[in-house]
C-alpha cells in the first residue's frame, strides 16, 4: 500500500462514535475510556492506567521528571504537550475565555474558574489548617498559609542584604524603600514623606485566654496622625481617629474582643484570644493633610493551648544497682503545638561528657484528633554508673512551649542492694541478738559494721 494512502477507519466505537483502523485497537479504546480497565500498573506508585503509553509518558513525567515539552517563548519546560499548549494561552496570548457570571472575573482554564466561584462566591472553605483551624477555598492558599505562618518558611532573600522573606511582594517592598530608597507616599506640594520609622510589636506566642498587647510605633515628624487602623488577616477590627469622638471604633471580626481602655494611637489590647486569633495582624498608620502619607507592617501570632496536665514519668525499674541500665519514659500533657521534652538528673541537665544516655522523642495525636491538640513522649535510656547520689538518682523531665509554658516534675529511682547489718543491738534473757537492717552501705562499710557488732557482743560480760 503507497504511503500517502491513509487506512479506512471502519471499525466505530458505539459508544462514543469514534473510529478505528484496526479493530484490537477499539477493543482497547472500549476497554481503557468506557470500561475503565487499568491494566497497566506503575511499579513505583501503584497508579493503573489503561493504556501502556500512558503509563509509560507518566513515568517519564512524574519520576524520571523528563520534560521534553519546551516553550519557544520563555524556555520554561513541561512533561505533557497539552500543559505546555495551556500554558502558552494563558501567560503568552493571555488567553482568558472562562468568565465568572458574577463579578466578570476571567480565566485562562474552567478548574481555575471553578475554584473561584466556590472560593469567592460560594464561599466554599475545605481545606482545613490541622494546626490553628483556619480553612481556605483553594490547597494552595492552605499550603502557603502553613509555609508562612507555621514553619515560618522565608525563601524569598534579598541578595544586597541576606535578609529573608515569606512573601515575594515583601521583598520587592523591602529591595524599593531600603536599598533603592524609593518613598512612593509624598507630598505633592513639597515633595517629602513624614512617616518614618514604622514598627509593629506583638508577642509569637500567647496562652489561650490571655490578654494581648500589639503595639504600632512610628515617627510622624512634624507631621499629625490622621489613623492608625488594625487588621486580622485582611478583615479591620480596631481604628483609631484622634479628630473623631469619640475616636476609637471596633469591627466584629472572628470573635476579636478589644479592650478600648486598654488602646490608643500606638496600642491594642485584646482580651480572652481564642485559638481561631491565630494568624497575621498589621497595623496601617496614616498621616493627616496635606500628605496623607500612609504605611503598613505586619506580624504573626500564634495561640498557644497549653496542657492542662503536668508531665507524667515512668520508669521500668523502681530500684535498680549502680551500673544497671535506667528505663524511663515521660509524657505531656495535650497541647496545641506539641511541648517540647528535656531531661535533668539529679538536678543538672544530660551531657554525654558525665553520662552515657539516649533519648528518643515522638509526638502523639490525642484521643479525639481532631482538636488539633498532641502529646509529647520522651524516652529515655542512662547508664547508672557512678551517677547514684546518696542512694537515690532523682529524674525530672521538663515540658516547655516557649516562652509561654514550662512545668516539670520529679521521680526518684533509688539504688538496689547491697544491704547491711545496722550498727546496734539488744540483750534479752542474758543472750544476744543482732537486729538486721536493710541499709545501702558500700561493701567495706557493711564488712566493718558487722564485725564492729560482733566483736561488741562478745566482749559484753554474761550477768
Amino acid at each position: 500500500m503507497p504511503a500517502s494512502i491513509k487506512r479506512i477507519k471502519e471499525h466505530m466505537c458505539e459508544e462514543c462514535g469514534r473510529s478505528f483502523s484496526d479493530k484490537s485497537n477499539l477493543r482497547r479504546h472500549i476497554a481503557a475510556v468506557h470500561k475503565k480497565i487499568k491494566e497497566h500498573n506503575c511499579g513505583e506508585c501503584d497508579k493503573s492506567f489503561g493504556k501502556k503509553q500512558t503509563l509509560m509518558k507518566h513515568i517519564d513525567t512524574v519520576h524520571l521528571k523528563i520534560e521534553d515539552q519546551k516553550c519557544g517563548e520563555c524556555g520554561k519546560s513541561f512533561g505533557h504537550k497539552k500543559d505546555l499548549m495551556k500554558h502558552i494561552d494563558t501567560v503568552h496570548l493571555e488567553l482568558k475565555e472562562h468568565m465568572c457570571e458574577e463579578c466578570g472575573k476571567s480565566f485562562g482554564q474552567k478548574s481555575n474558574l471553578n475554584k473561584h466561584i466556590a472560593a469567592v462566591h460560594k464561599k466554599i472553605k475545605d481545606h482545613k489548617c490541622f494546626e490553628c483551624g483556619k480553612s481556605f477555598g483553594e490547597k494552595s492558599n492552605l499550603m502557603r498559609h502553613i509555609d508562612l505562618v507555621h514553619l515560618k518558611l522565608k525563601e524569598h532573600v534579598c541578595k544586597q542584604c541576606g535578609k529573608s522573606f515569606g512573601r515575594k511582594s515583601n521583598l520587592d517592598k523591602h529591595i524599593t524603600t531600603v536599598h533603592e530608597k524609593i518613598k512612593d507616599h509624598k507630598c505633592e506640594e513639597c515633595g517629602t514623606a513624614s512617616l518614618k520609622n514604622l514598627r509593629i510589636v506583638a508577642p509569637e506566642r500567647v496562652r489561650l485566654g490571655d490578654s494581648v498587647l500589639l503595639t504600632c510605633s512610628y515617627d510622624l515628624e512634624d507631621a499629625q496622625l490622621y489613623a492608625i487602623k488594625w487588621y486580622f488577616e485582611d478583615e479591620e477590627f480596631y481604628r483609631y481617629v484622634p479628630k473623631k469622638e469619640p475616636s476609637h471604633d471596633t469591627f466584629s471580626v472572628r470573635s476579636i474582643q478589644v479592650n478600648v481602655s486598654g488602646s490608643n494611637m500606638h496600642d491594642v489590647t485584646l482580651v480572652n484570644v481564642r485559638r481561631k486569633h491565630t494568624g497575621r495582624y498589621k497595623c496601617e498608620v496614616s498621616e493627616d493633610q496635606p500628605r496623607y502619607d500612609t504605611k503598613l507592617q505586619e506580624a504573626d501570632m500564634f495561640v498557644v493551648d497549653v496542657p492542662d496536665t503536668e508531665p507524667r514519668i515512668m520508669v521500668e525499674k523502681q530500684r535498680l544497682a549502680e551500673g544497671e541500665t535506667l528505663r524511663a519514659n515521660c509524657t505531656s500533657g495535650a497541647s496545641r503545638p506539641a511541648a517540647n521534652i528535656t531531661w535533668s538528673l539529679n538536678g543538672k541537665l544530660l551531657d554525654n561528657r558525665r553520662m552515657k544516655y539516649n533519648t528518643r522523642t515522638q509526638t502523639l495525636l490525642t484521643a479525639t484528633g481532631e482538636d488539633g491538640r498532641q502529646r509529647t513522649r520522651s524516652w529515655l535510656t542512662v547508664d547508672t554508673q557512678g551517677l547514684f547520689e546518696d542512694y537515690r538518682i532523682r529524674l525530672r523531665c521538663f515540658a516547655q512551649i516557649q516562652p509561654v509554658y514550662k512545668v516539670s516534675t520529679s521521680l526518684d529511682v533509688r539504688q538496689d542492694g547491697p544491704y547491711v547489718a545496722s550498727p546496734h543491738s539488744h540483750q534479752s534473757s542474758g543472750s544476744s541478738s543482732i537486729v538486721i537492717a536493710t541499709s545501702p552501705w558500700p561493701r567495706e562499710a557493711a564488712i566493718a559494721a558487722a564485725a564492729l557488732v560482733l566483736a561488741s557482743s562478745l566482749m559484753t560480760p554474761t550477768r
